[in-house]
């Protein structure tokens, strides 16, 4: 009797061990270490909504990787965060998609044309573009994406966080043309209406090395 209640207590300990451990994966685990730039959309339809209504966004130039995503947005169809990563290899831009997923997520006929592939980890879907990340893909912790995306406003149309290579590629038109001199990291909240896009964020740097932003280090808020 002792013998049987020692080993009952031994495998309830160990489900209780195993079923705490599932499920801990979260979107931020599965961004592509590589990632230079990180949107993260808290509500799809709000997004889509925001963006075909902003007369900026309207006027940007057409190209391939717009209208892929386009049609990856139109056929996407979640209530929950999603989250977009690029990198760039070689001049190629692959972008990476992160989402809880359910059986509807897709509509796949509509998809098939993307080339997208994929693998689910703990109830999140992976979608992108280069099956090499897919392939090399696994959970991970990383401080930089978990400070920035922590620091972000659920209640934003969409949010960007970018490294200072991104952010001079993508940002001369609101960022500074010196941006690697600024800061390594910005997270910024992003605001849409029909007329303007306005921008609200932190920007993370590198002790060691001489930038702009360090200026600020050691100093408490105060009002001027």
């Amino acid at each position: 009797m002792k013998k049987l209640l020692f080993i009952l207590s031994v495998v309830t300990l160990l489900f209780c061990c195993n079923n705490s451990k599932k499920n801990t994966t979260n979107l931020i685990h599965l961004i592509p270490e590589n990632s230079s730039l990180i949107l993260k959309i808290n509500d799809l339809e709000t997004f889509k909504s925001d963006i075909k209504n902003n007369d900026f966004i309207n006027k940007l130039p057409s190209s391939v990787l717009k209208k892929e995503l386009s049609k990856l947005f139109e056929n996407l169809k979640t209530n929950n965060p999603v989250l977009l990563c690029f990198e760039t290899n070689d001049s190629i831009i692959n972008y990476s998609i992160i989402t809880k997923y359910h059986d509807s997520l897709f509509n796949v006929s509509e998809t098939d044309s993307l080339k997208i592939y994929s693998k689910i980890i703990d109830s999140i879907y992976i979608g992108s573009t280069s099956q090499t990340i897919i392939e090399q893909l696994k959970p991970n912790e990383n401080l930089v994406f978990e400070t920035l995306l922590k620091t972000t406003n659920s209640n934003s149309s969409f949010s960007l966080s970018m490294n200072s290579n991104s952010a001079a590629n993508l940002g001369n038109a609101f960022l500074p043309q010196e941006i690697d001199a600024f800061s390594n990291w910005m997270s910024l909240d992003a605001e849409v209406a029909p007329d303007r896009i306005t921008f609200n964020g932190i920007a993370i740097t590198n002790h060691t090395l001489p930038q702009l932003l360090n200026v600020f280090k050691n100093t408490i808020p105060r009002e001027n």
